[in-house]
């Protein structure tokens, strides 16, 4: 009888492992899936009509346009174009509420950091007294 309960504990054992390996793969590979939905471009007006003309479904088209950069052709010909490629309503409702990418920006961009967040400086010079003067600034380091 004691036997058969060690053997029954073992099985329990190597099906709890095979059930956390399985529920690890499945994550990874949601997690590929989810990489592969993001494109390395801006998603445009055509980029939609092509895929609802490849039979993507609706839904699976609006997560695309809320999971990507996109830049959508928002004027009155584009719409038309929309319209006359037959693009279904909730589509392009999407597609306008899709934030518009902010200008690409020259030069420093601030950065402001919450007051408490920890962060990890390393700097690229000794900052003992007995090498800097007073009042010292640096403009170099690393994270």
């Amino acid at each position: 009888m004691r036997n058969r309960w060690r053997n029954f504990r073992g099985t329990e054992s190597w099906r709890a492992f095979f059930g956390v390996l399985l529920l690890t793969a499945t994550s990874i590979a949601a997690t590929q899936r989810s990489l592969d939905d993001i494109p390395d471009r801006l998603l445009t007006n055509q980029d939609v009509i092509e895929m609802l003309g490849s039979g993507m479904t609706r839904l699976a088209v609006i997560r695309r346009i809320h999971n990507s950069p996109c830049k959508f052709d928002k004027s009155a010909a584009g719409l038309e174009a929309l319209h006359a490629a037959n693009v279904p309503y909730n589509v392009v409702l999407a597609m306008m509420k899709a934030p518009e990418l902010p200008p690409a920006t020259k030069g420093r961009i601030p950065v402001v950091i919450p007051d408490s967040t920890p962060i990890k400086i390393g700097l690229s010079e000794d900052l003992g007294s007995d090498v800097q003067n007073a009042g010292f600034t640096s403009s170099t380091f690393m994270c």
